[in-house]
């Protein structure tokens, strides 16, 4: 698992969640199944969840969640 946080458009920022395994690949998100349900959260508070896994594995899983902006100290 790695976690960075990139910076965006705007001076926004976002954290990067990448996740894998040494599986047999084919996960997909499709409703009913876990993966579904963590796109659909992701994606609720502005995410993107991308999914790499290609038959015979391994699989990724990359979340990429905005960050909350920082005031600036005057």
């Amino acid at each position: 698992m790695t976690l960075e946080v990139v910076p965006g458009e705007g001076g926004t920022r976002w954290l990067r969640v990448v996740i894998g395994d040494d599986g047999h690949g084919g996960a997909q998100p499709l409703e009913g199944h876990g993966l579904a349900g963590l796109d659909e959260r992701v994606r609720g508070v502005g995410g993107r969840l991308d999914v790499w896994s290609p038959a015979g594995g391994p699989t990724t899983v990359t979340a990429t969640l905005p960050l909350p902006t920082v005031p600036a100290h005057p």
